[in-house]
């Protein structure tokens, strides 16, 4: 790798000299002398004597007259001993040319923030570093040694001042000298203490300041870039489809791994749920000890403990049985895992080949090693491949190998790579030759590199792993196969319907309770403007007022009118709202039980195919014993045939006169037993094609009686979970109800004290929102934050008419015009945004944001007690509305997992993901 060094050998003579002028002439300890000639330089003109030039830029350029004079090989050696000495004060390691480059420019990051260069590689950096300290130019060089004395003396200034200051004033109290002599003491100690921190904090900088301006001149005087371009790298020059092919290899390696990861991550939770119910065996077996013995005492209550002893039992079995099913479940999926591995063995070791092949030939000055490559494709996407290379070519070009590199364990280095979906670190150990070891990826993988089944199975069949195996023909009717897959698709569709349902049940409920609420606090402020209006009304009939008068009270009544109308209309949406809300719910739950009974009479026609499997088996036995009667029969005509041929043969020999008839006999009888032989050949062969087929029928009928089973099992288990969605919708509403009642002013208190007295959580569930969120809501929020209290917002219910023509980039349009967004929704996400501008960088992942349809109004605090109602926290005037707001805060434990788990378990922060941006 061409490095800094390299790019100064290339300068010239000037700017070698200046560069170093600049070093060597801006130091603290030359502000020091050159102030001091200036100082003296006064009282030299006072005396009317010759005035001595002084000044750091007067030293500059009496230096750089002094170098320019002075061979290029000696002002680069000088370079380097300066940079050098300058790096030993920021951790500059020396040694080769590019141990020192390397570790001046990693230095030399820290300027402007390391975590940006960390999986650059040092010629990345190099071009990078290059451009920007280019721009930063001499003058932070110049300016820090004035700063630094300017500071010091300031310092010293202070310390004195508070030294006469307390002389003076502590000894009008009374205070012993001794006593004020060791506050003097300590105040020169902080003194000394302030001008060595400052001095070197001040020397560190300028290190760094002038390292920068050796790179700026270095990279400059190299002047082409350091890096690898993409043009010099093989992976380039694939031809596409081949790089297509293989990136689909790739991806089918990574999404196999996945599979075989899911499998035994189940296995391991059967594993866990087997030995749990295993323990609690063992206790019901100990349980029921203590019942048995407890039914010899004589004050026992024999039915009691008989009626426990069946449920225990009955418990036992139903555990055995669960125990069983994961114990079968578990040998199929190493079965799975088994399966797998072998087609991930066989592919990894198609793509090794491919890669290594390409990069040995190319890169025989490297030692890559076999676990190399299989680490490079088990971990990297194929758009790592040519980061990783250009990370190898930089490897052979540079002169000391191990400056490129940190150190690992295992007395390796690693240099890193980065791209947009990954990053990740290159293993190699330097002795004669540079031997790569592997790859390690720095990141999970991104969840959309898996294939689904249909693209795995085409690219597997693409590399020879699997076969091109046509659906096998069955004799039976539609093949087990298929019968069992079409099956399982409409299983799958019932459990992703049931889970549906199953997630929004919860869900269902808090609407249900939020709207109530509303339509409870709105009757209520119906209730209390009725009031007022017959109060008017009364008024209007039976005071004796004047015209105006009556006009005014007649405008109130008007409005009075108006707003009643008005919530009646609210409540009458608010009512059809949770009309539509119960309809939708009960078409979906009435769908699921449609898509349920139909499993069980899926059932039902898996016992036809059974049935009509069984009757084939049937039919091909009754053949075949009708193939093998009638081959016995042919075989005794043969045997008759055979006798009666041999008679005739002997009779020829005999009979010489009658010898044509006697042949043509014979020749007859040997074509009918040549007739029947072929006779028999042919029912041999059909009754062994009949007995491959009932084996292949008997094998289907084996897969759909398990196939049977398990959907009987499955479907068992959807009738039991529907029951049970509606006893927790149920019990869900009981335990709603069982709250306290909050109104309006108790609900904005409890708001506010929950930001004073939170400890680690606060989550907001909100349609929109409003003003609130942008003015008083961020000082609440970060009073939590800096007490490390979590806060999670889940906001974004859209109105089907005004947000109908919303777009993501409409929004991100007006935002970036600074137009004011039209609709709630759209204000809602703009305030959104703003929130984590304001605090994502100071409070990293604390604040969480996840945009999702929901009308829902619910606060929770620590996991301890949630506020559910009609009030919207972030929108809702602060001043209050008057219009009768209510919430009901409760501490059920029950009810605080399901809505926690229902609304708040949610770990997205970024609202740019919410715009697509």
């Amino acid at each position: 790798m061409s490095t800094i060094i390299d790019g100064l050998e290339k300068t010239t003579k000037t700017e070698i000299a200046e560069l170093l002028a600049c070093i060597e002439s801006y130091t603290p300890a030359n502000w020091v002398g050159q102030t001091v000639k200036s100082l003296a330089n006064i009282f030299r003109k006072n005396a009317k004597k010759t005035v001595i030039p002084a000044g750091l830029n007067v030293l500059y350029e009496a230096k750089v007259d002094e170098l320019v004079r002075t061979p290029h090989d000696i002002l680069m050696s000088r370079a380097r001993n300066d940079i050098v000495k300058y790096g030993k004060r920021v951790g500059v390691r020396g040694g080769s040319d590019d141990m020192l480059s390397v570790s001046m420019m990693r230095a030399v990051s820290a300027l402007y923030g390391k975590q940006h260069y960390s999986v650059m590689s040092p010629a990345e950096m190099a071009d990078d570093l290059t451009v920007k300290c280019k721009n930063r130019g001499v003058n932070k060089i110049k300016r820090l040694p004035a700063i630094w004395g300017i500071v010091a003396i300031v310092i010293i200034i202070i310390t004195l001042f508070l030294l006469i200051y307390i002389s003076h004033k502590l000894s009008g109290y009374g205070i012993p000298q001794s006593q004020i002599n060791k506050i003097r003491l300590f105040v020169i100690a902080i003194g000394l203490i302030s001008e060595v921190i400052w001095f070197l904090s001040t020397k560190k900088k300028l290190s760094l300041e002038k390292l920068a301006y050796v790179i700026a001149v270095g990279g400059t005087g190299y002047g082409k870039t350091f890096s690898v371009s993409i043009d010099e790298t093989t992976i380039s020059k694939i031809d596409q489809d081949l790089s297509t092919r293989y990136e689909a290899g790739l991806r089918a390696l990574h999404t196999i791994a996945g599979q075989i990861d899911l499998i035994r991550s189940q296995i391991k939770s059967l594993s866990e749920n087997n030995d749990r119910l295993s323990a609690e065996i063992k206790k019901d077996d100990e349980y029921l000890r203590t019942l048995n013995i407890s039914l010899s005492e004589s004050n026992a209550d024999v039915s009691f403990i008989n009626n426990q002893i069946k449920e225990k039992e009955s418990e036992k079995i139903r555990k055995k049985e669960s125990i069983l099913q994961g114990e079968n479940t578990i040998s199929q999926a190493k079965d799975a895992i088994k399966h797998f591995d072998e087609q991930k063995i066989a592919l990894r070791k198609i793509l090794v080949g491919q890669i290594s092949k390409l990069w040995i030939s190319s890169y025989s000055e490297l030692n890559l090693l076999n676990g190399f490559f299989e680490s490079m494709v088990d971990s990297c996407e194929w758009n790592a491949f040519e980061k990783i290379e250009r990370r190898l070519i930089e490897l052979l070009r540079a002169q000391d190998p191990q400056a490129l590199g940190e150190p690992s364990t295992n007395d390796q280095l690693f240099i890193k790579f980065s791209t947009k979906q990954e990053c990740g670190q290159i293993f190699y150990k330097v002795d004669k030759k540079i031997n790569l070891t592997g790859v390690l990826r720095g990141l999970p993988k991104p969840d959309d590199i898996a294939l689904g089944e249909d693209d795995l199975r085409r690219v597997l069949i693409e590399y020879g792993i699997i076969k091109d195996a046509q659906e096998p023909v069955s004799t039976g009717g539609i093949s087990a196969k298929k019968i069992i897959n079409s099956l399982a698709v409409k299983l799958k569709e019932s459990q992703v319907k049931l889970n549906d349902l199953s997630h929004q049940n919860a869900q269902l409920v808090v609407e249900k309770e939020t709207l109530n609420l509303e339509i409870a606090s709105k009757e209520a402020e119906k209730e209390r403007l009725e009031e007022e209006r017959d109060e008017l009304k009364s008024q209007l009939e039976k005071s004796i007022v004047d015209e105006a008068e009556r006009l005014e009270l007649q405008a109130k009544l008007n409005e009075l009118n108006k707003k009643i109308s008005e919530l009646e209309n609210d409540l009458k949406d608010k009512k059809i709202e949770i009309d539509n809300l119960n309809k939708t719910y009960e078409e979906k739950y009435q769908k699921l039980l449609t898509d349920i009974k139909q499993g069980h009479a899926e059932i039902k026609n898996l016992e036809a195919a059974i049935s009509e499997k069984v009757s084939v088996i049937g039919a091909l036995n009754q053949e075949n014993e009708k193939l093998k009667n009638n081959n016995d029969k042919l075989e005794s005509d043969i045997y008759l045939k055979q006798k009666l041929l041999d008679e005739r043969r002997k009779k020829l020999d005999s009979q010489g006169a009658k010898a044509t008839e006697l042949n043509n006999i014979i020749e007859k009888l040997e074509s009918e037993k040549k007739y029947d032989e072929g006779v028999i050949q042919a029912q041999a062969t059909q009754i062994t094609q009949n007995e491959e087929k009932q084996k292949q029928l008997k094998k289907e009928i084996s897969v759909l009686e398990e196939a049977k089973n398990k959907v009987q099992e499955i479907i068992t288990l959807q009738d039991n979970k529907i029951s049970q969605l509606q006893r927790d919708k149920e019990k869900l509403e009981n335990e709603l109800k069982s709250s306290t009642i909050l109104k309006e002013n108790k609900i904005l208190n409890e708001f506010k004290n929950a930001f004073k007295t939170a400890s680690s959580e606060i989550d907001i569930a909100v349609p929109w929102l409003g003003k609130y969120a942008s003015d008083e809501f961020p000082d609440l929020m970060e009073s939590c934050l800096k007490r490390n209290v979590k806060i999670k917002i889940r906001y974004g219910l859209k109105d089907d008419n005004k947000d109908k023509d919303y777009s993501d980039s409409r929004l991100r349009e007006k935002i970036a015009k600074k137009e004011m967004p039209g609709t709630r929704f759209e204000w809602s996400v703009k305030n959104i945004m703003d929130l984590h501008k304001r605090f994502d960088k100071e409070y990293p992942g604390m604040f969480i944001s996840y945009r999702h349809r929901s009308h829902s109004k619910l606060m929770m605090v620590d996991n301890k007690y949630y506020i559910i109602g009609s009030l919207n926290y972030l929108s809702y005037q602060r001043d209050g509305s008057g219009w009768g707001e209510l919430a009901e805060k409760s501490e059920n434990s029950t009810v605080i997992k399901t809505l926690y788990d229902m609304y708040f378990s949610f770990e997205k922060t970024k609202p740019e993901n919410d715009l697509g941006i």
